[in-house]
């Protein structure tokens, strides 16, 4: 009773399977219809991949550092968030026909329409104010101290402390008491006006200490604080193992093969990554 069809507009038509055409066959049909622009609109003819939909939804012009290009994220954001919608609008419709006595539905889709809908203030900040956007790499605008930090040992490593609280306990975390209430730092705004200076302290803290010894302060201090991990450090992490996030599944041709787990995890509903890992090497994602 669901299609989802990621064709250009137009090609079930001229095959006769539009949505026209099988509703009068099923009406009790629900159709997810997945493509670059959408059925309607000036660019629905246009094709359309994952960079193409992050660069026209507004998600890619203010990713990456500001004397850069703007940069598409490692991976296929707009593909998989999309993936998501399409899969969530079916369970909708659903529901409006199942348990709520509607009929079927045909579902629109653009692929730059989920980026799009993630980007947050981003556009009620332009109708308001007329600001546009731009690249600031790491920082949050609007929350400081926040950002990248990289520790004597080579690790990376991430802070999120924009509550004044928060700024507290960072403060006496890392041997900067003496700033906790300091006018220039002690409340939000004041953070975020010097946020380049306060973030040089940071950075200046974090290079002369390790990981773990980072690590072991701030999450004593109940600070936000996490590494970024590379494919080794999650291989090797305790807390995706108890999380069952790694799953080895066997594979016809590799054998065994491990991947992500399934998420979410629902109590009452076995988990089968065996579905997963045949669907995966079908349609040869990456």
């Amino acid at each position: 009773d669901v299609v989802i069809e990621n064709f250009t507009p137009g090609t079930l038509e001229r095959w006769g399977l539009g949505w026209e055409d099988l509703k009068a066959v099923n009406p009790r049909l629900i159709m997810v219809r997945v493509s670059g622009y959408g059925q309607t609109g000036p660019n629905a003819k246009r094709s359309g991949y994952d960079r193409i939909a992050l660069g026209f939804s507004g998600y890619m012009y203010p990713t990456g550092f500001p004397d850069r290009f703007p940069v598409r994220p490692a991976f296929a954001t707009a593909d998989y968030n999309t993936g998501t919608f399409a899969a969530l609008s079916a369970m909708f419709a659903l529901y409006h026909r199942d348990a709520r006595g509607g009929e079927g539905q045909m579902i629109d889709l653009a692929l730059y329409e989920a980026p799009f809908r993630i980007t947050a203030d981003m556009m009620v900040k332009y109708f308001q104010t007329g600001e546009v956007r731009e690249r600031i790499g790491n920082r949050n605008p609007t929350f400081s101290p926040a950002g990248t930090f990289q520790t004597r040992d080579g690790r990376y490593v991430q802070i999120a402390a924009g509550g004044d609280n928060v700024w507290q306990r960072l403060a006496h975390a890392i041997d900067l008491g003496h700033l906790a209430d300091d006018p220039r730092y002690a409340k939000s705004r004041a953070r975020i006006e010097r946020a380049d200076e306060l973030e040089a302290l940071l950075a200046e803290w974090i290079a002369a200490h390790d990981f773990a010894d980072i690590e072991a302060r701030l999450d004593k201090a109940n600070v936000p604080f996490g590494g970024i991990h590379t494919a080794a450090d999650i291989a090797r992490d305790p807390h995706f193992a108890a999380r069952g996030n790694l799953a080895r599944v066997p594979d016809a041709e590799e054998g065994e093969v491990t991947m992500p787990g399934v998420v979410p995890q629902m109590r009452g509903t076995p988990r089968s990554e065996e579905h997963t890992s045949e669907l995966q090497s079908r349609l040869h994602l990456v």
